[in-house]
C-alpha cells in the first residue's frame, strides 16, 4: 500500500505539517489547492467580521495565501505572518515580496503558540485581530491552548 502523504512536508516527529501536496512558484511563493478553493469565502467573512484597520496577527500563515488575499482588500491593515515551519515561513517572505509594499504584510515571525511568552517571535504588542484559518484541526491540542 502506498503512502497517501508521501511528498508532504513532515515534521521532526514524521507526520506531515501539511494535508496537501503545495505547489512553489519559481520566486519562493508556495500555493495551496484548499485555499485557492477557499480564499475568497474566508476573505468574506474576515471582511464581515474583523477590524478593516489596525494590526493583524495570523498564527500558522502556512503559505502566505490568505494574508496577502486579505491585505490586498484591506489597504488600512497591516498583516503580520506567522509559522515555526522553514518552508512556510519562506512562503511567507516570498508572498510578502510580491506583495510589494501596498499590501502591508509584515514578518514572517517565528512564533511557536505552544509557549506561554511570545514575545521572543518579534510579534507586536498590541493587535487589533487575531486570525487563524489552517492550524487547529491538525495541529497537536497544545497548539489550540496557544
Amino acid at each position: 500500500m502506498a503512502d497517501e502523504n508521501a511528498g508532504y512536508q513532515k515534521a521532526a516527529s514524521g507526520k506531515p505539517l501539511a494535508l496537501e501536496a503545495r505547489a512553489e512558484d519559481t520566486d519562493g511563493r508556495r500555493f495551496s489547492p484548499s485555499i485557492a478553493r477557499n480564499k475568497d469565502v474566508v476573505r468574506s467573512v474576515f471582511l464581515e467580521h474583523m477590524p478593516a484597520v489596525g494590526t493583524v496577527l495570523e498564527i500558522a500563515s502556512g503559505t502566505g495565501e490568505h494574508g496577502a488575499h486579505i491585505a490586498a482588500e484591506q489597504p488600512g491593515l497591516t498583516w503580520f505572518y506567522s509559522d515555526i515551519d522553514e518552508a512556510s515561513l519562506a512562503s511567507q517572505a516570498a508572498w510578502k515580496a510580491f506583495a510589494g509594499e501596498s499590501a502591508k504584510l509584515d514578518g514572517p515571525l517565528t512564533l511557536d503558540v505552544t509557549t506561554a511568552d511570545w514575545s521572543a517571535s518579534g510579534a507586536p504588542h498590541y493587535i487589533d485581530g487575531l486570525f487563524c484559518a489552517n492550524m487547529i484541526h491538525i495541529a497537536p491540542f497544545a497548539a489550540a491552548e496557544g
